[in-house]
């Protein structure tokens, strides 16, 4: 279960820093639906988390 966690947690870490280095990029904005769809992720986690 720690490992399944931690997996899914880098999992989304990695995706919201994606979004962070092209919102660095010239010319580029992140992207508020790829933002929306983070946050829903990690919300189900945190539910995931508290139904265990």
């Amino acid at each position: 279960m720690t490992e399944a966690v931690a997996q899914r947690r880098r999992t989304l870490r990695g995706s919201w820093q994606s979004m962070e280095a092209a919102e660095d990029e010239p010319g580029s904005s992140t992207d508020t639906e790829q933002l929306r769809l983070a946050l829903r992720d990690y919300r189900e986690l945190a539910e995931r988390l508290l139904h265990v």
